[in-house]
């Protein structure tokens, strides 16, 4: 079999026997007519093409009875691959692929992925439905030595996990056939199991998210970093997700108006056409100019900074006098610095701690979000709210918005 170079295409060739042309794609040689006629050449494009467009993982238009039978292992190592590209800004979802790939892998990875149809779906999400176990691992030291602990946790998954992950399986094998890789009937199939539904597959039920309340948020605030408590105060305001205030610029901001307008250079529907706008009003912009770094460039909320001015108002509250070695006491080079910007993580984490500092119960930024929706929803009806948040149908903001049941209750007391 002629060998091609690293990067480039298989060639169109003479075949001396029969007088075509031919080319060789994955090992199978595609005999495309007389050499040097323009059908040939027509069908070695077309061939070329489709070759390219599948990932290289499959010559196209192969003899169904010669063609080698894909496994569901390489039908996911191939999805993988395209993953790593396609989802290359979103680490949460590869992560999410990951997850939902393994009970597959596990019980079907040999399995033909012809072969593999809504029995073996329904099998994989029985095996999610069972109890999952995961492994914490620490390390402990004890004198001079040192040991890995392990902590064996037990817990059973949501059925809204369940149907994401069951949908992520489908996912790949709607790929699969997009690229000529499994049989369609074999997706179709896949189509026909629907998802658990509520109080009938005994998943557990995970309780709606609701707004946090503004005592929550007074008795958090106190207890963060002032850059946090920045994003806390915004993300209050706006109703912005937590991911577009993580990566807020001052360039990023138009201020020609007066109400400032942000455009995210990253959000959630970016990758479906859609345009995110975030307006800032007076309250916002006062909040935002105690924040701004001298480069514009530079993301408004940052754990570098907030520890730089963590050090600076501590060394400026110091009573006893400074010693020549405690001038500087910072590592040359440390295994961790602090990041440019908050992570949505870390931004979390922070508000996570300070609800335990603070003895309450804890709540996540998102539900900033839900508040926001609840409280422009009350005030100024769906369509607004929709508008500000962002949102492409009013469907999406009722079920952010928590429903105001006061004027429902009046109502109902003077006619029921």
């Amino acid at each position: 079999m002629p060998r091609t170079k690293s990067g480039s295409l298989p060639a169109y060739r003479f075949y001396k026997r029969t007088g075509q042309a031919v080319v060789t794609l994955n090992g199978h040689d595609f005999y495309l007519g007389p050499h040097g006629s323009t059908a040939s050449k027509e069908k070695y494009n077309r061939l070329i093409a489709e070759w390219v467009e599948g990932g290289q993982a499959a010559p196209p238009a192969i003899d169904p009875a010669k063609k080698p039978k894909l496994t569901v292992n390489e039908a996911i190592l191939a999805y993988v691959k395209h993953a790593r590209v396609y989802y290359q800004d979103s680490p949460k979802e590869r992560a999410k692929i990951a997850l939902s790939l393994r009970p597959l892998r596990r019980l079907y990875g040999r399995t033909e992925a012809d072969a593999f149809g809504p029995l073996a779906l329904q099998v994989v999400r029985e095996e999610l439905l069972k109890p999952q176990e995961r492994v914490y691992r620490k390390k402990v030291q004890e004198g001079e030595m040192s040991m890995i602990a392990e902590r064996k946790v037990t817990y059973k998954l949501a059925r809204r996990t369940i149907n994401m992950r069951i949908d992520v399986i489908k996912r790949v094998f709607k790929w699969a056939v997009s690229k000529q890789l499994v049989i369609s009937t074999a997706y179709e199939g896949l189509r026909a199991v629907d998802g658990l539904k509520a109080g009938r597959s005994g998943a557990k039920e995970t309780p709606p998210v609701k707004p946090v309340s503004d005592e929550a948020v007074a008795a958090t605030l106190p207890l963060v970093p002032r850059h946090v408590g920045g994003l806390i105060q915004l993300q209050r305001l706006t109703g912005a997700r937590s991911g577009e205030l993580c990566i807020l610029r001052e360039c990023d901001i138009d201020k020609t108006g007066p109400v400032w307008v942000y455009r995210p250079t990253r959000h959630k529907n970016q990758h479906r056409g859609q345009q995110r706008l975030i307006y800032l009003g007076p309250q916002a912009q006062t909040l935002l100019v105690g924040f701004f770094p001298a480069d514009p460039t530079e993301f408004v909320f940052s754990p570098r900074r907030a520890q730089e001015e963590r050090y600076a108002i501590l060394r400026a509250n110091r009573k006893s006098k400074i010693q020549p070695s405690q001038v500087s006491r910072r590592k040359k080079n440390p295994a961790k610095q602090p990041g440019k910007r908050y992570k949505v993580r870390a931004y979390r984490h922070a508000v996570q701690r300070a609800c335990k500092k603070a003895k309450i119960d804890p709540w996540h930024p998102h539900q900033l979000r839900h508040a926001a929706a609840t409280r422009l929803r009350k005030e100024y009806g769906v369509e607004l709210a929709r508008i500000i948040l962002g949102h492409k149908t009013a469907f999406t903001t009722e079920i952010y918005a928590e429903v105001d049941r006061v004027q429902a209750v009046e109502v109902m007391g003077k006619v029921g």
